[in-house]
């Protein structure tokens, strides 16, 4: 292999924060392509979410393979608490879009779904666990029942985005768009393309 446990495991721990620092100026940058201002805003958070969750990662390398502390509860989990704010905001000014009355409900009801098909997994994988074996610590109980709900909210986020329709409406400089053909009701991949809303 490549060397002991413990010696993937701070490896891993080292390269995290580098990875997602990247991750991070990778998305930072392709926002600044985008057209439309409110995807261009959703890509900006999620490249500062992203930016957020190095710093988290960073401090959860220090405290665990430099200072020798357990890195639980500490300063990482503030960067890991807020990142979920800030990925959620992000996915949910994704699926903004300009609907009427009756596709906002077809939404509702498809995240609905998505969300409480979730929320069961997340409970009996996550949550039920983590109310065993909560502590007398009420910070530490806090962040062990925050992660399964940031999960839940996440997954709600996802849910939202993945369930919204596209536009026939595009733009221009981002790859990925879905768009009708002249000849054909199809949709077809278009190269450099944006939907919007």
């Amino acid at each position: 292999g490549l060397g002991d446990v413990d010696t993937r495991s701070a490896a891993a721990d080292l390269s995290a924060p580098v990875l997602s620092f990247l991750a991070a100026i990778v998305v930072l940058r392709a926002a600044r392509t985008v057209d439309d201002r409110r995807v261009a805003i959703g890509w900006l958070a999620v490249g500062a979410a992203t930016l957020v969750y190095s710093v988290g990662d960073g401090l959860f390398a220090w405290l665990s393979r430099i200072a020798g502390e357990a890195p639980f509860p500490s300063l990482a989990d503030v960067a890991y608490v807020t990142y979920y704010a800030i990925i959620a905001a992000a996915l949910l000014l994704f699926a903004v879009g300009r609907a009427g009355r009756r596709e906002g409900l077809r939404l509702a009801i498809d995240s609905a779904i998505v969300l409480i098909g979730g929320g069961i997994l997340v409970w009996h994988t996550l949550f039920r666990p983590a109310l065993e074996t909560l502590g007398s610590d009420p910070l530490t109980g806090a962040l062990t029942l925050g992660y399964p709900i940031g999960d839940l909210v996440l997954l709600f986020g996802v849910a939202t985005t993945a369930v919204r329709r596209p536009s026939r409406r595009c733009g221009t400089r981002t790859s990925g768009c879905r768009a009708p053909t002249r000849a054909s009701s199809a949709p077809t991949i278009r190269p450099r393309t944006a939907c919007t809303s």
